[in-house]
């Protein structure tokens, strides 16, 4: 499922509480993700993103202090510092989650919107079939949207 509005807890994930909710992260969506935290849509926040050249650390450790300057307790931000594509980000996010114990029945994929469908697909590969997806894409900086991407020939 895909949203651009967010809706509210209750029409997003709603059975309970145990079933398992947690929200992934990539690159600059920490922002929403940490709104969809503090609106108890989930109670784990999990970065995932190793080094890169886009910042001095790791993706996660960048991901991570943008959480907790945003509200976000260090508790709650499970860590994954290793990856560097998608197929990595979902492959070793769900070691970190089998390895804590944890078996999330309903994830919302927080990403910039023009990768949501790869993210999508990918951790669909990856994770358990049973395991339900909501994706909750981001606008970023370069402002691509489904209703421009084509209009520059540098979008597409």
């Amino acid at each position: 499922m895909l949203f651009e509005k967010l809706q509210t807890k209750n029409e997003l994930i709603y059975p309970v509480w145990l079933e398992g909710r947690f929200l992934y992260v990539f690159s600059i969506s920490l922002e929403r993700a940490a709104m969809l935290y503090q609106q108890g849509i989930a109670p784990l926040i999990l970065p995932s993103g190793g080094v890169t050249r886009h910042v001095e650390t790791t993706e996660w450790e960048f991901l991570r202090n943008v959480g907790v300057s945003l509200g976000v307790p260090p508790q709650a931000i499970l860590q994954e510092d290793k990856a560097t594509n998608t197929f990595e980000n979902a492959r070793f996010s769900l070691k970190v989650l089998q390895e804590k114990g944890l078996n999330p029945k309903k994830v919302v994929l927080v990403c910039k919107n023009y990768h949501a469908r790869r993210a999508l697909l990918t951790y669909q590969i990856i994770f358990p079939r049973e395991t339900i997806f909501y994706v909750s894409p981001v606008i970023d900086k370069t402002g691509t949207s489904k209703d421009n991407w084509f209009l520059d020939e540098d979008r597409i």
